[in-house]
Parts: structure tokens; C-alpha cells; sequence
């Protein structure tokens, strides 16, 4: 809900657009920061305390968010929302690759990646309505009740059967090093597309809001469309689940890397709110083709033994991106100007996907 708004929020409470960059690179940032702790954590606790931890976590940032009245104490939620985030996020991961088989793995974080697109429908115009009558705080309360329903519902329905594995044991690093070094091609071109696809995704959650700004749209004119834009991603997931079981993980992220490059490079070009959804929709449609893709290619990448400690430093380099993302946005933009961050940003998916093309194997696991 409060991801569209969130460069709009800082602005309010007095950021500059550099210091906006930054806020929202902080939750990445914490993420980033804790990816490999986390990855070690997972190996030695039971999933379920550690979901919750994460949640409470999540909810208890997003409370500070809503109560905070300085750019900076906004920086400090974000980033203690980061590292809750990773708990809650590499848990459930690890959770997935031990009980999900692969043929199987690439529908079901699709589906995923599908409710998490479910979210940005109702999330903006909900978001922008609650910010328009009663200001942005009420919209983060309003979240923190989502995330207490979350944390609810696993305590209700998580299965604990026999059969369900719910923790994986450390190995020592040396077996991850084999490993890694075993499939270093396929890691490797992974990990690029993965750093391409976050920086395009964390650019569209920073750029996007800021344009609409600049040309005059409002702000629940801008949730009402970056709800359309997401439910266009919503008519993808499937059709990515089923692309990624069955032509491959390459047949995804290399569309996805050239559709949203694509939109950011039309964006400066745009001066009015229909132009403006032309190239939203062509970034969404992108963003929808790769629905799931970080998620199964983590889990298909990481060894049967201590997936976690792989899976942390799977989210250390996608973090990473997302984390330099809004910086280098808000250098550009105060070197030059805004209308230059989207042709930057757009020239490195092309670059992405190109060396997708030419590095990365198919990956196809049905």
C-alpha cells in the first residue's frame, strides 16, 4: 500500500529529492545489510518463530512510519522495515524450497508474485484515498492491521506434519563454495538478470510517482492508475509460471528486462497522464512477465543442503540493486536533471538483457 507513496511522503515531511532517494534505499539497504546474518539464522531456528519474528518486525516499523515527523526518522523505519523484511522473506524461501518440487516451484512463486500484485491493485487507490481525506498516517495504520491478519493467519494454517520440512541445517562454507563453483554459469548470469530486474523494479517504485509529480497528476489520480498498472501485471503472473516450468527461468526475465527498459525510455517523452500510463503499462506488463522470477531462480540455484546460507547471499546482490537504485536516481537527477534517471535506468535493462541473451541457459525444469 505505502510502496507508491513512499518518495511522495519523504517530500512532504521536507526531504529533497537526493535525501528521497536515499529513504527509500534504506529499507533495501537494511535488507541488503542482513541478507547473510539471516541466511545463517535460518539454518539454526524452526520457521515458524522466525516468520513471526519477521512480521513483528514489519509491523512495528510500519507503525514508527506512520508516527514519525522528520525525513530522517523515516530513513531509520525504513531501514529496521529492511531487515524484518529479509527475516520474514528468506524464511519463507527456504520454507518453500524444502517442501515445494521443482517442476512445480516456478507456478507457485508466480502465484505469488501474483498476490503481491493483487496488493498494489487495491494498496494505491486505497493509499491514495486515505492520503487525500486523512493524511499519510492513517494509511500506514491501516497496513499494520494487514500485517497482524498475516501473522494470524500463519499461526492458524502453517502445516506442521511429519512431512513438512521446516528448517535446514548449516553446512560448512565449503560445501556452498563447491557448489557455487559447480554452477557458477548459470549463478552468475543469474545473478546479473537479478540485479537488472530489481534495479528496473526499485527505479519504477521511484521514478514513476516522482514524474507523475512533475507533470501535474495527483496523487489519487496517481494511485487510480498505478492500480490499472497492476492489475495489467496481474493478467501475467500465470502465464509466467508457466513460461518459467515449461520454455524456461531465461524466457521471463529476458522479456521483462526489455519491456520495462523500454517504458523507462519513452517516459521523458511523456507530458500528460495518457502518455504517462503508455509507458507505466509497458513497464507493468514487463514487471508482470518476471512475476516470481528472484524467488525461482533463488530457490532452483541453492543446494539441497543449507539452502538459507545460499539464499541469503541470493538476496545480498538483489538488495544490493535495490538499494543503489534510488541513489543513483537521485545523484542523477540532482547532477542533471529528473527526465535523465529514466534513460540511464532504461539503457542498463537493455545492457541486462542483452547479456541474458547471451549467457544464460534455458533453465527449464518440467
Amino acid at each position: 500500500m505505502s510502496v507508491t507513496f513512499i518518495a511522495l511522503y519523504s517530500l512532504e515531511l521536507g526531504a529533497t529529492i537526493f535525501m528521497s532517494g536515499l529513504i527509500v534505499m534504506s529499507k533495501s539497504l537494511g535488507a541488503m545489510i542482513f541478507n547473510l546474518p539471516a541466511g545463517f539464522i535460518i539454518g539454526r531456528w524452526k520457521s515458524l518463530p522466525l516468520m513471526i519474528a519477521g512480521l513483528t518486525g514489519i509491523l512495528l516499523s510500519t507503525l514508527m512510519r506512520g508516527l514519525i515527523s522528520t525525513p530522517f526518522m523515516l530513513l531509520i523505519a525504513s531501514f529496521f522495515l529492511g531487515i524484518s523484511a529479509t527475516i520474514w522473506d528468506l524464511t519463507r524461501l527456504t520454507y518453500i524450497r524444502n517442501n515445494i518440487p521443482i517442476q512445480y516451484r516456478g507456478r507457485v512463486l508466480s502465484g505469488m508474485g501474483g498476490l503481491f500484485r493483487l496488493s498494489r491493485i487495491i494498496g494505491p487507490i486505497a493509499g491514495g484515498f486515505l492520503i487525500t481525506m486523512k493524511g499519510y498516517s492513517l494509511m500506514f495504520f491501516l497496513q499494520a492491521c494487514f500485517v497482524l491478519l498475516a501473522i494470524a493467519l500463519i499461526l492458524i494454517l502453517l502445516p506442521r506434519g511429519r512431512k513438512i520440512v521446516t528448517t535446514s541445517a548449516n553446512e560448512p562454507l565449503s560445501y556452498l563454495k563447491e557448489h557455487i563453483s559447480r554452477n557458477r554459469r548459470n549463478i552468475t548470469a543469474a545473478i546479473v538478470g537479478i540485479i537488472g530486474i530489481s534495479m528496473l523494479r526499485v527505479a519504477r517504485d521511484f521514478i514513476l510517482p516522482l514524474w507523475a509529480d512533475s507533470i501535474g497528476i495527483t496523487i489519487s489520480v496517481l494511485g487510480i492508475v498505478t492500480s490499472i498498472g497492476a492489475l495489467v501485471e496481474l493478467m501475467f503472473f500465470y502465464p509466467a509460471g508457466w513460461i518459467m516450468d515449461n520454455k524456461g527461468r531465461k524466457w521471463t526475465l529476458f522479456p521483462a528486462s526489455v519491456l520495462m527498459a523500454a517504458g523507462f525510455l519513452i517516459l521523458p517523452l511523456t507530458a500528460t497522464l495518457s502518455g504517462f500510463m503508455v509507458a507505466m503499462v509497458l513497464i507493468n506488463i514487463g514487471n508482470g512477465l518476471g512475476s516470481g522470477i528472484n524467488m525461482t531462480l533463488g530457490t532452483d540455484l541453492a543446494p539441497q543442503k543449507s539452502p538459507g546460507q545460499f539464499l541469503g547471499l541470493w538476496r545480498f546482490f538483489s538488495d544490493g540493486a535495490m538499494a543503489a537504485g534510488p541513489v543513483l536516481i537521485g545523484a542523477i537527477s540532482k547532477g542533471f536533471t529528473l527526465s535523465t534517471s529514466p534513460v540511464v535506468i532504461g539503457i542498463f535493462g537493455i545492457g541486462t538483457a542483452a547479456f541474458l541473451l547471451k549467457y544464460m541457459d534455458h533453465m527449464k525444469h518440467s
